[in-house]
């Protein structure tokens, strides 16, 4: 039988558990439809000050939330932070949006729906921190080693 040694324990920490994949996958979906939305107000809302602003941010939010939704799926754990984070700002500025669209007597189902998407990746996100800081030690464990884990 072959005795696992501490750098096998590294190695085997760095595989990001589901509850990361999960959150990884939660908010890449919110940044995609986050961006697709952004689109929509775009395309579909008069362009006055205001309205550009907040669909420049919108695009903003949605192209950040995909890249940290790919980060967090690779077992980072400062992507899982700041997911936790940026899911839950948006989530808050996307409720103010509807409110006010609502309030103009315009509805969209998509910005309604990513309310509740943006609070489910950040809970995700928030639960994947401990693993994916877990995984950034073993990281920096064997960095300090030579070995070069990837992506």
């Amino acid at each position: 039988m072959v005795e696992l040694g501490p750098d096998d324990d590294d190695i085997e920490s760095l595989k990001a558990p589901l509850i990361m994949r999960l959150a990884g996958i939660a908010l890449g979906l919110d940044g995609v439809f986050t961006v697709v939305l952004a689109l929509q107000n775009f395309v579909g809302l008069p362009m006055r000050a205001p309205f550009i602003a907040v669909s420049a941010l919108t695009l903003c939010f949605g192209v950040a939330l995909t890249l940290i939704g790919v980060r967090t799926a690779g077992a980072r754990g400062w992507a899982a932070i700041a997911g936790t984070v940026v899911a839950g700002l948006f989530a808050l500025a996307d409720l103010t949006w509807v409110v006010f669209e609502f309030a103009h007597g315009v509805v969209s189902l998509l910005a309604l729906g990513l309310v509740p998407l943006s609070a489910l990746a950040a809970i995700l996100a928030g639960f994947a921190i401990p693993a994916g800081l877990q995984a950034d030690k073993a990281r920096f464990r064997l960095d300090a080693q030579g070995f070069k884990p990837g992506f």
